[in-house]
This record gives structure tokens, C-alpha cells and sequence, in this order.
């Protein structure tokens, strides 16, 4: 399950999320806090926090910019799994 944690302290279930177009871009938005901000391709924008448990992702989420497609996500999605 993909559970992202909002600005606001809500959760928003990303796991079922789904469409052909599926194209994301994740931009960083404070280093230190490690919040994110998610564009999906109907330009709703979401802030949320990601929360790295014990594990490690072969992504560098240190880059200003990264463009994502489902196929990552799945990974997310597994990789949330799985802890």
C-alpha cells in the first residue's frame, strides 16, 4: 500500500491510483523535512511527507526533480508493502 502523509497530517491512499496516463513529477521542496511535493498529470498538486523506514531505494531523491511513471509507482507500492 502506498500511504503518503499530507501537509496537513491527513493520509491520502495513493494504492489505488490508476490511469493510462500516469505521469508524475516529484519535486522537492524543503531538504531538511524531506517534503515533497507530487504534480500528477491532471495538475493537482499535493504536499506530503515521505517516511523511510528500513529501507533503502535505488532512487536519489536528493535531486531537485524527478519524473516518474507506473512502473515506479508499482515499485513504491511494493516496496511500501513489504514493511
Amino acid at each position: 500500500m502506498f500511504l503518503l502523509e499530507k501537509k496537513d497530517n491527513t493520509i491520502l491512499d495513493y494504492s489505488n491510483y490508476s490511469s493510462p496516463d500516469f505521469y508524475t513529477q516529484i519535486k522537492i521542496v524543503d531538504n531538511d523535512t524531506l517534503l515533497y511535493k507530487i504534480v500528477d498529470y491532471r495538475e493537482m498538486t499535493i504536499y506530503f511527507l515521505i517516511f523511510f523506514s528500513n529501507f533503502q531505494i535505488d532512487i536519489n531523491f536528493t535531486l531537485d526533480s524527478l519524473k516518474i511513471c507506473a512502473d515506479f509507482k508499482e515499485k513504491l507500492i511494493d516496496i511500501f508493502s513489504s514493511t
